[in-house]
């Protein structure tokens, strides 16, 4: 078919296979090659803390990476004050504009991150018991709420409004999470199931298994991921021609860890976890190895439930909230404690890093309240 045709492109492909690197280079080497090159730069620069943010995209081919303490987030920029009881749990929105809190005081509360001040968008009351839990839905105009009354609620972002209440689990709901349908999601309980939702109202699915602590659903939807006192159970989900999900629980698969795992947090590819571990650890773990990467020390876990997160540009760091009243941050690839962040006065009890701001995360404690932490004023990346 000549030049303009596929053969010659054919021909050179299955010539690929036959031929030794050194005589053929492989297609798109050199592009292989660069983006080593940049990944090595990023592991490498461990004698310096993470990498600078002056640009929010790919990092650059035509320079060095650079690399600054000056820029982890490590100021308190605003002091979030409406729960009148202890706050267990934050979680910002997809699109990084609003920080849904959680607190024993039975109330959820949405802030805008937008505005300097930080106002409160809405109050979600209706819950009898205390709160532990949300989940922003993939398009944010959603967020689901559980906790120890046993119920899961949804709820319309822009009103306020309870939409519909989920009444399945007999014990305190401990997790829940979207599918990237935005219409089914999965909850867990300490009555050790795991129930397959639609928005509908109705049960897909049920899976009674071990008690549940913690679970996440990867970004593509194809995987389930829980954790049941010291294992972290992997499962299968498809989604059937009719738009059904599916959870594959006989194909179940996993990893054991050395202790309890009391939570977990997603990288932003779905690839690497972060687990919380009793023995006052943070595991970081390659599922698709399943190969345990670092460990990360220092802070304080021994009563309470404690989460971590990756944050950062491209998940540079591990932030955890502690039992000593203090934010905790690591470098992520070589453990290395970066900062020790005081200013709450109970137990840091979650964090939760902006998925659009590098420069912001957030944390809850006992001490009733949600602070924001940013670059300090005066920093030229804080303006």
């Amino acid at each position: 078919d000549g030049a303009a045709g596929s053969s010659r492109r054919l021909l050179l492909e299955e010539l690929q296979a036959h031929i030794p690197p050194s005589v053929l280079l492989p297609e798109s080497r050199l592009q292989t090659l660069l983006q080593q090159a940049v990944l090595w730069q990023t592991v490498a620069q461990t004698n310096q803390p993470m990498p600078a943010y002056r640009a929010l995209g790919v990092s650059s081919l035509f320079e060095d990476l650079t690399f600054s303490v000056n820029d982890i987030p490590r100021a308190t920029i605003q002091v979030l004050e409406k729960h009148s009881d202890e706050v267990w749990y934050v979680k910002f929105s997809h699109n990084g504009t609003m920080l849904a809190s959680a607190s024993k005081d039975r109330v959820v509360v949405i802030w805008d991150v937008r505005s300097p001040k930080m106002p409160h968008k809405a109050v979600l009351n209706g819950h009898t018991k205390a709160l532990s839990f949300v989940a922003w839905s993939p398009d944010d105009e959603f967020l689901l709420t559980c906790g120890a009354d046993r119920l899961l609620k949804l709820w319309r972002v822009l009103t306020g409004e309870c939409l519909r209440t989920f009444a399945k689990h007999t014990e305190t709901v401990t997790a829940c999470a979207w599918l990237p349908d935005g219409r089914h999601f999965v909850s867990a309980g300490v009555d050790k199931n795991v129930f397959l939702w639609s928005t509908s109202g109705s049960m897909v699915q049920a899976w009674h298994g071990p008690r549940v602590n913690d679970l996440a659903v990867s970004h593509t939807g194809e995987l389930l991921i829980a954790v049941c006192s010291n294992k972290v159970r992997l499962c299968r989900l498809s989604t059937s021609a009719d738009g059904t999900p599916r959870i594959h629980t006989d194909e179940e698969h996993g990893f054991d860890e050395l202790g309890a795992i009391t939570s977990l947090s997603l990288s932003t590819d779905s690839r690497f976890l972060l687990l919380n571990v009793a023995s006052e650890e943070i595991h970081a773990w390659d599922m698709h190895e399943r190969h345990m990467l670092q460990k990360y020390t220092g802070q304080k876990q021994g009563r309470f439930i404690i989460r971590s997160a990756f944050g950062g540009l491209n998940d540079a760091v591990v932030v955890s909230g502690s039992e000593d009243s203090q934010v905790y941050i690591w470098h992520r690839h070589d453990g290395a404690l970066l900062e020790v962040l005081p200013g709450h006065s109970g137990s840091v009890n979650a964090v939760a890093w902006n998925p659009c701001d590098p420069h912001m995360f957030a944390s809850c404690s006992d001490d009733h309240t949600v602070r924001v932490w940013g670059l300090p004023k005066g920093s030229d990346r804080s303006m």
